[in-house]
Order: structure tokens, then C-alpha cells, then sequence
């Protein structure tokens, strides 16, 4: 059970994190995040590590990276999966510093964004569950901008919200404007985007679901800018990436 892979160049090689269940563990949810590397990035990737980077009393998927300074940060959620609060499972994002050769962590996990926001429990009613899941982290000028989304990936109220913090670790405050990314007359499901710079501009790659393609997740672009201090992304101008 593969979740959530990306690809990152880090000291000239190309590491592919990913989450999977542990083959150890019997509990329903066991995911955990680990890497493999290769000196190309269409591969053969060496499992160097044979083991997760690291294990929480919980199930982690959706690792992000994000290099500064030398210093490696991974970002991940942590799954509803038996994580009641106030009656709900609420879905968490965490940070934690990575070790320089990415075999551990160095630190505890801190606790990044939360679900509080009203359109955050758009699913709740039907899963019992909350999400912030799916995060990603830019810097642009002095502040550093991190995407994540809300709401059951299944359902066409999956959207993504914005943070905004002064630190890779934040703290990190949500943006009134949430979500910047929610359904379409054309595409339902839009969430756990990232942001590329491209030749033409910053852009949002995110999944989502049309009328032609029904349950089936397929990959959109769409232009996104940052000004006055505040992410956008145009979704009515999202082209589809791959067709199925």
C-alpha cells in the first residue's frame, strides 16, 4: 500500500519518499514514511534503508521536503485513524527536522496545523472525520507558505487552504481566504497540490475528479501566484495533465 510519493534532489542525488504500511505492525493503519535514492531520478532506486525514517505511535503519510540551509525538513500528516478529538478523528500535519543523511529525526515532531477553520468539516458529517493533510511548503520573499488540504479525498469537497509562517517550523497562521482550492462546475476533489515554478510562472499541480473521469483521480495544472502576501490559485484556468 504505496501513498503519496515525491521526488526531491537533495547533495546531488534524487530521493523518492513514501508512505506504506509496515509489514510488522497488524494494526488496520500502520503507515510510515521512507526514502529511497538514486543518482538518476527515472531510477533504479536503492532502498537504502530498509526500514522507515522513523516510527510514531501513530500512522504518518503524506511526507513533504523542504531544504534550507542546509538543513533537511520533512512535513507529514497524521492519519484520523483512531485519533479522537472531541468526538471526531481529526487528521493532524506535523514538521520535524531531518538527520543530514536522512536516517532519522533529530527532535520531537511539532504540531503545525490542526483542523479549525468552518470549511474544514464539510465531510464531517458523513465520515465523523476532519482532515489537514497533504501539506506543502514554499518560501517566497521573507515568509514561508504551506498548502494543505481539508475534507474526505473522495468527496468533491476535498479543497486546499494555505498557511502562513516566518520560520520552516512556523508557527503558522491560517489564511481568512480558505480554501483557495475547492470544486469547480468542471472538477470536483481538488487537493494535496504543490507549487512549481515554471517559465511561465508559478503553478498549482493538484488532483482532482471530472464527470468524465468519475471515481478516478486524475493530475491538473492551474496558475497561482503570490501577492500581497497571499497565495492564489485560479482554478477555473486548471488544465488537465493526463487523461485516462
Amino acid at each position: 500500500c504505496f501513498w503519496a510519493p515525491e521526488c526531491h534532489i537533495i547533495d546531488g542525488r534524487y530521493y523518492l519518499f513514501f508512505s506504506a504500511n509496515q509489514k510488522s505492525s497488524d494494526a488496520l493503519e500502520s503507515f510510515a514514511i521512507t526514502c529511497v535514492r538514486c543518482d538518476t531520478p527515472d531510477g533504479v532506486f536503492e532502498d537504502f534503508l530498509r526500514r522507515p525514517i522513523f516510527v510514531m505511535d501513530y500512522p504518518t503519510i503524506d511526507g513533504n521536503i523542504y531544504v534550507e540551509d542546509g538543513h533537511v525538513y520533512l512535513y507529514y500528516s497524521r492519519c484520523c485513524f483512531e485519533h479522537n478529538v472531541n468526538g471526531l478523528e481529526e487528521s493532524w500535519v506535523y514538521g520535524v527536522e531531518l538527520k543530514p543523511d536522512l536516517t532519522g529525526i533529530l527532535g520531537e515532531p511539532q504540531l503545525l496545523l490542526q483542523p479549525e477553520q468552518e470549511w474544514e468539516g464539510r465531510s464531517s458529517s458523513t465520515t465523523g472525520r476532519r482532515w489537514n493533510e497533504g501539506s506543502f511548503l514554499i518560501k517566497e520573499n521573507d515568509r514561508y507558505y504551506m498548502m494543505y488540504s481539508a475534507n474526505y479525498y473522495m468527496e468533491r469537497h476535498y479543497a486546499m487552504g494555505y498557511s502562513v509562517g516566518l520560520s520552516p517550523m512556523g508557527p503558522f497562521v491560517k489564511a481568512e481566504e480558505n480554501p483557495i482550492a475547492e470544486c469547480t462546475d468542471r472538477i470536483t476533489g481538488t487537493g494535496h497540490g504543490c507549487l512549481v515554478r515554471t517559465g511561465d510562472g508559478l503553478k498549482a499541480v493538484y488532483h482532482g475528479r471530472t464527470e468524465a473521469t468519475g471515481e478516478a483521480r486524475v493530475g491538473f495544472s492551474a496558475p497561482a501566484c503570490i501577492q500581497s502576501k497571499k497565495l492564489k490559485i485560479d482554478t477555473l484556468k486548471a488544465e488537465m495533465m493526463l487523461e485516462i
